[in-house]
């Protein structure tokens, strides 16, 4: 027989599970930490190291004299990159098209068309592959 103590205790809420309710969980937590989504796994994402920015000032300069650039398309740091609805990554490094940069002013969600990754000693090599498949995944809007 349940007791009313057994029966009145609130259900612990489950973990997120998409990409969407990540993002639910993420208002709630009120930081400034950037997290990334990958299947259900909530990862900690460490910015950009000072060992790091000679190269990062390195690409956006050389990014800078491209068409692209020149056309209205920018190079971020670590700006959201959605993979599909069960991951959300944050690339150090991210080209948008001026049409992205745009849309995402509304409220949609995309994959850039460059993703760039500086690697760093503590990553393992599963981390860095789950990354290059993440990453050449063909566009994602939603």
């Amino acid at each position: 027989m349940e007791t009313t103590a057994t029966s009145s205790r609130k259900k612990r809420p489950s973990a997120p599970q998409t990409v969407a309710e990540f993002e639910q969980w993420l208002a709630c937590k009120k930081t400034d930490a950037n997290y990334e989504f990958v299947r259900g796994r909530i990862i900690k994402k460490p910015p950009v190291k000072q060992a790091e920015l000679f190269i990062a000032r390195f690409l956006m300069r050389a990014f800078a004299k491209t068409q692209l650039y020149q056309n209205g398309s920018e190079m971020l740091s670590e700006g959201d990159a959605y993979v599909d609805t069960f991951r959300k990554r944050i690339p150090d490094l991210a080209i948008f098209t001026d049409e992205q940069i745009w849309e995402a002013k509304i409220g949609k969600r995309f994959m850039p068309p460059l993703a760039i990754e500086i690697l760093s000693d503590s990553e393992s090599q599963n981390d860095v592959l789950e990354k290059v498949q993440d990453f050449s995944m063909p566009g994602f809007n939603w």
